[in-house]
């Protein structure tokens, strides 16, 4: 399989973060993804215990479509979410489990981790 069959198929290679501290792997296009710590991740996955999950929804409750974008600052994971090509982007800090945006429209959107339900922040992405 060639690397340009891998990005039409929605897959990516950047699956470890930066400083290879975690490694992102989706859970399919409208379930997120689930994060594991490089410390604990053959035990984690043998238990199917993620570090930490995130997905984001609509504030009416509706599945957004995800893509993975990248990762920051050694550890922050960048993807976006929508629909019908309205896509908004997220970065996302699987210590803390904050999300944040750049849209003006934070409030309409709803990040579900495996902590629970909270809000998308504002924030000014670079």
């Amino acid at each position: 399989m060639d690397f340009q069959s891998i990005v039409v198929d929605g897959y990516y290679t950047d699956v470890w973060s930066p400083d290879d501290h975690y490694i992102a792997l989706p859970l399919g296009r409208f379930h997120g993804f689930t994060l594991f710590s490089s410390n604990d991740i053959i035990s984690d996955l043998q238990q199917k215990r993620p570090s930490q999950t995130i997905k984001i929804m609509s504030d009416e409750s509706t599945g957004l479509w995800h893509e993975f974008v990248g990762w920051d600052d050694d550890h922050i994971l960048r993807f976006s979410a929508g629909l019908s090509n309205k896509f908004v982007e997220f970065e996302f800090n699987p210590a803390s489990g904050v999300v944040h945006t750049n849209a003006e429209t934070a409030s309409s959107f709803i990040a579900v981790t495996k902590n629970g339900i909270d809000k998308v922040l504002y924030k000014r992405l670079l």
